[in-house]
């Protein structure tokens, strides 16, 4: 069975299935929110590996604040709190956690372990790592179990000019790299991998490298320790969704 789903300003996810190998056989669910949904991010469903016993099948998102886990069937079935501000970002970590950025100003990680196996339990879902400090909107990435890299937007000064953003690296949730290699604000970033495959509903290695974006219409591909390897260049301010879609 094949499920996706998309998500926008009408503070609904519209959520399809095809229930059959006919692709015009399809049923559609309506989840309703009281926010614009930002993100939404594919979870390993629990039923198809034993390492896992996560049953949701993706999150989502939103102005509120509040990120949301869902069975297949559309059910709430855990919620991530913590941030004070909607939620920018939602990426995939190392062992199963979950990279959430938001508006105010922070990254954090959620994961939820069952004794000492690296098993998620939806019971004991919590917040492992946070880093803030930064300016306004933050999206972030995992490059290992270990290292982050998040973005962020900037703030507006008394001229109406944007200033402050910036590309960061952390280390253990510890700052350990600044990067200012786009002149506008930063919108998105993401992992790389030369394997193919590494990143499909979690994480299995750790990254190669990383790309950014910025309303500079710039994408910047860095290796893991932060070097600016290529750059291509667009229009400026075309670059504003996440990294890696098409």
């Amino acid at each position: 069975m094949l499920e996706w789903g998309i998500h926008g300003k009408d503070n609904a996810i519209l959520l399809w299935k095809q229930e059959s190998p006919n692709p015009s056989d399809l049923t559609t669910k309506v989840i309703h929110h009281s926010c614009w949904i930002t993100c939404l991010l594919g979870l390993k469903n629990g039923a198809d590996d034993d390492r896992f016993s996560l049953v949701g099948c993706f999150a989502s998102g939103g102005y509120d604040g509040v990120i949301r886990i869902y069975s297949c069937d559309g059910d709430v079935v855990a919620e991530l709190v913590g941030h004070s501000a909607g939620i920018t970002s939602l990426a995939h970590g190392m062992n199963g956690t979950i990279l959430s950025g938001s508006w105010d100003g922070s990254a954090r990680v959620f994961a939820a372990m069952r004794g000492h196996a690296q098993i998620w339990d939806l019971e004991t879902l919590n917040e492992i790592m946070r880093v803030d400090g930064m300016e306004n909107a933050v999206t972030a990435a995992a490059l290992s179990d270990s290292v982050i890299v998040a973005t962020s937007t900037g703030v507006k000064d008394a001229t109406d000019s944007v200033s402050g953003y910036a590309v960061r690296l952390f280390s253990n949730g510890k700052l350990v790299r600044t990067l200012h290699s786009h002149y506008a604000s930063v919108r998105c970033c993401c992992p790389f991998f030369q394997t193919p495959g590494a990143c499909a509903f979690g994480m299995e290695a750790a990254a190669d490298g990383f790309l950014t974006g910025a309303n500079d219409g710039k994408v910047i591909a860095y290796n893991r320790s932060g070097d600016v390897q290529f750059t291509c260049e667009t229009v400026a301010n075309v670059v504003a969704g996440r990294c890696g879609e098409a």
